[in-house]
């Protein structure tokens, strides 16, 4: 995971505007983990489900949490 995290660096850096990237959830689970400080041992802080997107700032390369768990099923 922290190889993970070490390879999204220079992508997170990069970000200087509105950006949607579609990926797989242990990319999702290490810009959570960075977002959070969590170490990626134990239980995450949140749960991020299947079927939904996470919306997060990224100033400097430093993600922060907007919103997680956004469905994207039709109402």
């Amino acid at each position: 995971p922290r190889e993970v995290q070490a390879r999204l660096a220079p992508f997170l850096r990069g970000l200087q505007q509105p950006t949607l990237a579609v990926t797989h959830k242990g990319v999702i689970q290490a810009i959570h983990a960075l977002a959070t400080g969590w170490r990626m041992i134990g239980k995450p802080p949140h749960k991020l489900r299947d079927g939904a997107a996470h919306l997060f700032d990224v100033t400097g390369g430093q993600p922060e949490i907007v919103r997680l768990n956004i469905p994207l099923e039709a109402s």
